[in-house]
């Protein structure tokens, strides 16, 4: 059963206000449920899980969940809430419109609100970017959701990201803000949800869309770029068009090869002139301790070899650090500080960024 009701969900409103015809095509095609989606949700639940012991995870998990907690308290020091507050996590809030129907719900992260404040967090627990909390719709939805159910008089919103550049960005709804964001986001929904609305492909619309490999709009920019000659482009505004074009592009066509792979997998022969290849699978040793003995065994390794041909990670040495001092609050900053003559940073590839 869908628990949203057949209704948009908060999490796809910054989508209908850039594409609002996407919600009626979306609806014709499944949930499919990517490793990525899956990975996140996983991630949500053990920041959510209270009896949860940090240590026991994998390095990259362990320091989303540890820092997704410590920037939650810091985002409650900074609200002032007491131990009077109340909690919400993972429930479902939804937005009536002027005839009182239910139009768009919302199932937050974290939510918290104590006499007539509240706080909303939202936790984006993978890499990529993401709109900061001053200009994010989902969390302005997400605010009147929570204003509305606890006639609260105003809603803090904070987005936390662990491995993104801005990993904490908080902002603060008045009444006249939440005001404003209402009347937006039921502008948005009754242009989403007419039988006409139109379709506006956008790099960031068609980022996660169900719809998008099967959408005509969609097909009709990526014919624009087809004879495009780079050599001749000259003027800003059509390169600029094109990079938008081209970032659609890459989108459907990465998600048609998804698609490809679920119709062959269900079907080997669904396309006569192609296959699926296995391309390995990944090892790794699950037991460091005993592999080292039985290399120094085998092998007659020293400390001295060891040393020389072994690598281990930062996030190696930061569980060790934190292992032995008991200490995990700015142990990952304190183990760079430690190792900064030996440290080498290596810039990452820079992304393309539209500047506003």
């Amino acid at each position: 059963m869908d628990e949203r009701g057949n209704a948009p969900s908060a999490s796809g409103i910054g989508r209908l206000e850039l594409c609002p015809g996407s919600w009626n095509l979306e609806k014709k095609f499944p949930e499919v449920e990517s490793a990525d989606a899956t990975e996140g949700t996983i991630r949500h639940e053990l920041i959510a899980d209270d009896e949860l012991k940090v240590d026991s995870l994998e390095p990259e998990r362990r320091f989303v969940v540890s820092k997704a907690r410590s920037l939650t308290d810091k985002a409650r020091q900074e609200v002032g809430f007491t131990d009077k507050s109340e909690v919400r996590k993972e429930e479902r809030y939804w937005l009536l419109n002027e005839a009182g129907a239910r139009v768009l719900s919302g199932k937050f992260d974290y939510a918290e609100y104590e006499d007539k404040t509240g706080l909303i967090i939202d936790y984006k627990t993978l890499g990529g970017y993401q709109v900061n909390a001053y200009d994010n719709l989902q969390l302005r939805a997400y605010a009147v959701l929570l204003a509305e159910k606890h006639d609260l008089d105003c809603v803090y919103i904070c987005l936390i990201q662990p491995l993104g550049i801005e990993a904490y960005s908080m902002d603060m709804l008045n009444k006249q803000d939440l005001r404003k964001a209402r009347a937006t986001l039921l502008g948005i929904l009754r242009d989403a949800l007419h039988p006409s609305a139109p379709r506006r492909p956008h790099p960031n619309a068609c980022k996660y869309c169900k719809a998008l490999v099967h959408c005509p709009e969609v097909r009709n920019v990526m014919d624009t770029i087809v004879e495009v000659d780079l050599e001749k482009l000259e003027e800003p505004y059509e390169i600029e068009r094109l990079i938008g074009v081209a970032q659609i592009a890459s989108k459907w066509s990465d998600r048609l090869t998804k698609w490809v792979k679920e119709k062959l997998q269900e079907d080997e022969s669904y396309l006569p002139n192609y296959k699926l290849r296995k391309t390995g699978s990944v090892k790794s040793i699950k037991d460091m301790p005993k592999a080292i003995k039985i290399l120094m065994d085998k092998m007659g390794l020293t400390d001295g070899d060891l040393k020389k041909y072994l690598k281990i990670t930062l996030s190696d040495i930061t569980k060790l650090y934190e292992e032995r001092t008991g200490d995990k609050k700015g142990s990952r900053k304190a183990v760079e500080e430690m190792l900064s003559e030996v440290i080498v940073a290596k810039e990452k590839s820079p992304s393309l960024q539209k500047d506003k």
